[in-house]
């Protein structure tokens, strides 16, 4: 090995460890505190996380059935909802023996790869280490990644977040002409889909607005449609084990659309954005505002001032970026698509995401035109990058520390290594049959309707994942109404025996009883859902195969 290769080597595995102590500094002001704190999503991901830590303990990775958490119900969340991504917080809350550390590690893991993913990313696009790495830490450490991951606690959107980089550079590539690197695009939207849908329906949404656009100057339209069809089918493949389940309820019956509001109300006034961007907030309430923080803003404004010297991609960023951070105010007449199917998006500020990754990209572009012009050394300018890196990481642990201050924050619904399932069934007609949202006090508290007529509380219980309903009034040859919203492919059993499902009129499971036994009510996986499972591995093997083989063909190179 030459002295030129060892000298990069060495690079490398700074940059790479450099990156682990950045990921560990994203959690440690929270970790060290001991306690997961009372972000707006805490509870609900919390439940998730132990349903699944519980349902591998019992040999399954992915519990359809919620059965300890959200009323005892046996709530289909995991159908409605991917589980994949949190499946590695999971094992961690499992193997550690405290589960505080295991949730923030889990967080901690995906910081560390998103700062390898957007640096690996700024560096196939032709940015300096330097300025590649200030990118990369913009983007982890940014405002709005921050207040995912701990003042919102949306663990799904949060996660998706690291795979968006993976996403649109793929689809730039083949916009751009370079159609093989197809397979980014494709990786990336399988690992968004896999962890939250609604952030997938806006990176849709975003991509085919964007790919009309492109149609007025591609000249090679139909191999772009192919290329971006492609990566669109690999996705699908390497989903199909969430969204097999998902679409069969779907289509089974009609759900309400989940906590409709209206997008006008929920929009953010552009000037509260805008003054929330300048405080670099991070704060948790009602009245709060998320926004892009302090450091995009500053990029904001740099490119203004030297838009003419950025290369082309860094003027389509920033131009793009800053788009999408007025469209996420209520500057956009969010009034016209009331109505519509974009209205599921619920809260127009989750569009953030997108001027958070591109001007932090616009931000490693202004990075390179800045330490181009400075007559310096290689090493005066790597000092002068660290310079700013701390000054990003001061700033981010100013706003931090400020969230603590929060006391709904710091002293409300806390969860800690003592704890156990949060109780609560708030959310849950998100998942809800339409047809059996007005019964749902009933189904709260566990009350069945025995022979049509008496209505009874059974005790609800978990047993190795299934939900188990017992009664002193339980015998042979009676009919029960259980507390349990009909799903497809529910089964009931009673000791050994399949009991016959009816649909009751409540729209909740029916059955007539062989014994005084309690019943047990679970999903039985249908010969469909094993062959999606199947295709889904197969999937992820091959896309994996292809990605690091081009990442090693662009290093070759």
């Amino acid at each position: 090995m030459t002295f030129k290769s060892w000298k990069l080597c060495v690079i490398n595995i700074s940059i790479a460890t450099s990156f682990f102590l950045l990921s560990y500094l994203f959690i440690y002001p929270f970790i060290t505190k001991g306690v997961v704190f009372n972000g707006d999503d805490t509870w609900y991901q919390i439940n998730r996380i132990l349903e699944i830590k519980e349902g591998i303990k019992d040999g399954n990775f992915l519990p359809y059935v919620y059965t300890h958490s959200f009323g005892k119900i046996a709530y289909p969340l995991g159908i409605f909802y991917p589980e994949i991504t949190i499946v590695p917080i999971a094992v961690l809350v499992l193997l550690l023996p405290h589960p505080v550390t295991g949730i923030y590690l889990g967080i901690a893991g995906y910081t560390l790869l998103s700062l390898l993913i957007v640096y690996s990313l700024l560096r196939k696009l032709g940015k300096t280490r330097s300025a590649a790495y200030i990118g990369s830490v913009l983007y982890a450490f940014s405002a709005y990644r921050t207040v995912d991951a701990f003042t919102r606690f949306a663990l799904g959107e949060y996660i998706a977040m690291t795979f968006l980089p993976l996403c649109l550079y793929g689809f730039y590539m083949i916009v751009k002409g370079d159609r093989k690197e197809w397979v980014y695009l494709a990786v990336g939207f399988t690992g968004m889909l896999l962890s939250h849908v609604l952030t997938s329906f806006i990176t849709v949404l975003f991509l085919v607005i964007c790919w009309i656009i492109s149609l007025f100057w591609d000249k090679n339209k139909l191999l772009t449609l192919l290329a971006l069809l492609k990566a669109v089918a690999a996705s699908i493949l390497a989903s199909l084990i969430f969204l097999e389940p998902f679409l069969e309820q779907e289509f089974f019956q009609k759900y309400g659309k989940p906590t409709p509001l209206l997008l006008s109300d929920t929009a953010q006034k552009f000037s509260d954005m805008f003054i929330s961007a300048l405080d670099n907030s991070m704060l948790q309430g009602w009245k709060e505002v998320f926004s892009i923080g302090f450091c995009l803003l500053l990029v904001l404004f740099l490119g203004i001032v030297l838009y003419k010297k950025m290369t082309n991609i860094g003027r389509l960023v920033y131009l793009v970026g800053c788009v999408s951070f007025v469209i996420a105010s209520n500057l956009f007449p969010w009034n016209l698509f009331e109505n519509t199917f974009i209205s599921v998006i619920q809260f127009p500020f989750r569009i953030l995401m997108l001027p958070t990754l591109l001007l932090a990209v616009a931000g490693s572009d202004l990075a390179d035109i800045y330490f181009s012009k400075l007559s310096i050394n290689t090493i005066k300018k790597l000092s002068l990058a660290i310079v700013i890196v701390l000054g990003i990481l001061m700033m981010w642990n100013a706003s931090v520390e400020r969230l603590f201050k929060v006391t709904e924050y710091t002293s409300k619904g806390l969860y800690t290594n003592t704890s156990d399932f949060f109780e609560g069934v708030e959310y849950v007609d998100q998942y809800t049959p339409k047809k059996t949202i007005k019964y749902l006090p009933d189904i709260y508290t566990h009350t069945a309707i025995l022979d049509n007529h008496s209505r009874e509380v059974l005790i609800a219980e978990s047993v190795n994942g299934k939900q188990m309903y017992s009664s002193s009034k339980f015998k042979v040859g009676r009919r029960v109404d259980l507390p349990v919203s009909y799903y497809k492919n529910y089964t009931v059993y009673q000791g050994n025996k399949k009991l016959k499902t009816n649909i009751s009129s409540r729209n909740t499971i029916e059955v007539i009883l062989k014994s005084k036994k309690p019943v047990f009510v679970e999903y039985e996986y249908t010969l469909l859902n094993k062959i999606c499972y199947i295709i889904s591995i197969v999937s992820w093997l091959v896309l994996s195969v292809l990605f690091l083989f081009r990442c090693f063909f662009k290093f070759k190179n």
